[in-house]
This record gives C-alpha cells, structure tokens and sequence, in this order.
C-alpha cells in the first residue's frame, strides 16, 4: 500500500535555526572518514557550501548526508551510496539534495554532488533539489524532524568576499536567485518564515 505524505521545506533566519536545532544531538559531520551518514528521528547538519548534503526520509525514520567534495569521497561514493540507500527503507521515500560549486579551487564539487544526485534520482521518486548556491560565498543549513516532516532551511550569504556578516535568504525573490537550479518534488511544499510559496515560481 502506497503511503502519502508531503515534506515541507520552511525557510528561516540563522536565529530560528538555531532554536531548532538546540534540542537535537543528531549531527550529520563531513569529512573523509565514517560516519558517511546518520539516521534518526531528527538530524542537522551547517555550512554546506561546496559539499553536498541532504537527507532521505520515508516518515517513519531518517538519514542525513553531508558528503565533502574530496578525492578521496569521489572514489569511496559508489560503495557510499550503496550502502546509504541500504540502510533506509526507499518503500514511498522522499528525499533532498543541497550543494555543488564551479569553482576551480574545489574540481570534485560538481561531481560529486551529480553522482550523489544521479543515485538518488534512481532509488527515489520524490527528490527536491537546490543546486549552487550563485553567491561567492553561500551556504545552506538543514535539520529535519520525522515527527513533523518539516525540513526546517537556513540559507544565507555575504553580500562580498571582505563581510563580516550574513545576508539570509527571507523573500520568494531572494530564494530564486540563490541557488542556479531549484527543483521541488511532486507533493513538496515550500515556506519562507512559515509562509506558504507558490512552487510554481521556480518552474524552469
């Protein structure tokens, strides 16, 4: 029996974010050595900037990814994968992908992300996907919690290379034109400080 449910991706502020997550234990770290992933009822993970993140729910369990765009992930993601989407039942899953950057300082960003991507979008009917932060310096946190199938999104940026501070992405506008490809799966939903969105306006 096929079971229906909707993710819901609520865009915040880093203050919001930070009152999310201050309850939950379940980080998701990156580097080259395990843990590759984590599963939970909850989980989080911060800066993903050129790596690239995400997670795979099917509502009755979890599993956060925050994969470092490295040579040494680029050769062990196969194995990685595999092992990944064994270790959550895919039975009606639904899932998100974050990250990617062009830049030539980080040569297997873009590559990895794609193979990571290309692997979920074979197990997974379900995908939504922010791809490429466009500002020079960007990143996207995320925590999602089971019980409320809410993936709760902080998304921010300096405005220059020599700011101190971050810019967060608030408005439908500002969403738009910080990522090069926004996609949102059949059935997902999207807030910006608990407001509803129209999906329709990050149709290619």
């Amino acid at each position: 029996m096929e079971v229906s449910f909707k993710s819901k991706y609520n865009f915040v502020d880093i203050h919001e974010f930070r009152k999310v997550t201050r309850r939950c234990f379940n980080y998701v770290p990156f580097g080259n050595q395990e843990p590759y992933f984590i599963k939970g009822p909850q989980i989080f993970t911060e800066e993903v900037r050129t790596c690239s993140g995400g997670l795979i729910t099917n509502l009755v369990e979890t599993l956060g990814y925050h994969a470092l765009d490295s040579l040494i992930m680029e050769e062990l993601l196969p194995e990685i994968m595999q092992k990944m989407l064994g270790a959550i039942n895919l039975e009606n899953a639904r899932g998100m992908i974050v990250g990617s950057k062009d830049l030539r300082s980080r040569p297997y960003s873009k590559s990895n992300f794609s193979c990571i991507r290309e692997y979920l979008e074979k197990n997974i009917k379900n995908l939504t996907v922010f791809r490429e932060h466009t500002h020079e310096i960007g990143e996207t946190n995320f925590h999602y919690d089971v019980k409320t199938d809410i993936c709760t999104i902080c998304s921010r940026y300096k405005l220059g290379p020599h700011m101190a501070f971050y810019k967060d992405v608030d408005t439908p506008a500002e969403l738009k034109e910080a990522y090069k490809e926004i996609k949102i799966a059949d059935g997902d939903e999207l807030y910006i400080r608990g407001k509803k969105v129209d999906t329709k306006l990050f149709q290619p």
